[in-house]
């Protein structure tokens, strides 16, 4: 979203990477329609300019269709989006857990056509900061990204402890919370070094991504105009932080 955000003029700067779907988000679809081919000419229930959206796009890309192949019924949420396919209203929907797994609960013919599971590094977290608010609140900032590497190292020792917290703070059962992060990866600081290429590696999986996405939203017409991937990202921060 980044890439969209820049693109209208948002001053959005990306400080950190905060997680990867690994089988959170994925498209659920009646059961005779078996692969992503198959969605050609169908209607499907997505929120608009959303991860869900790019999600669509790119695994319509992998199959040589387009928007234009498919009637998107554009929804306010991913939990509409799920809504309106269990009540009959469009074959598919893009959507995330818990949705996604409702989804085939409430509906016997329904299932899950592909997840993030099958396509990793594909959509992610970011965490955005308005540029001009952290470069005139560097410690601010700093604040944030430390109090996250202390808390996924926290979750990570203390699994039962963090869930349950997280839980309470999501209003769902630990035993709901646990279903909904075995598609949920969270990114501590070697993750981050890696993603963004520390060392000055040009080729990192940051501006990789970025293009991909890019060149989705170019096409889609969400974005009219290319944005510079160094223009949107300051790893200043990171580099700053002791762990």
């Amino acid at each position: 979203m980044v890439r969209i955000e820049s693109a209208h003029g948002l001053p959005a700067t990306c400080i950190l990477k905060l997680d990867d779907s690994y089988g959170a988000d994925g498209i659920v679809s009646s059961k005779d329609i078996t692969e992503v081919a198959g969605l050609r000419s169908q209607s499907i229930a997505v929120e608009k300019g959303s991860p869900s959206h790019f999600f669509l796009l790119s695994m319509l890309k992998e199959e040589n269709l387009t928007a234009k192949d498919v009637q998107m019924l554009f929804m306010p949420t991913a939990g509409d989006a799920a809504a309106v396919f269990t009540a009959g209203r469009a074959k598919a929907a893009v959507t995330w857990e818990p949705y996604l797994s409702s989804s085939t609960k409430q509906s016997p013919n329904a299932h899950v056509l592909v997840t993030t599971r099958e396509k990793p590094g594909l959509l992610l977290d970011l965490l955005l900061a308005n540029s001009d608010y952290a470069k005139a609140n560097p410690d601010a900032v700093n604040g944030v990204i430390k109090a996250w590497f202390d808390a996924v190292k926290f979750w990570k020792t203390n699994p039962a402890q963090a869930n349950s917290t997280i839980a309470k703070g999501l209003g769902v059962s630990d035993q709901e919370l646990s279903e909904m992060l075995k598609g949920c990866k969270y990114a501590d600081y070697p993750e981050n070094a890696t993603y963004f290429g520390l060392q000055g590696n040009s080729s990192a999986p940051f501006f990789e991504g970025f293009a991909q996405a890019q060149k989705v939203w170019l096409e889609a017409g969400l974005m009219t105009k290319t944005v510079n991937a160094d223009s949107v990202i300051d790893v200043s921060f990171l580099k700053g932080i002791t762990v």
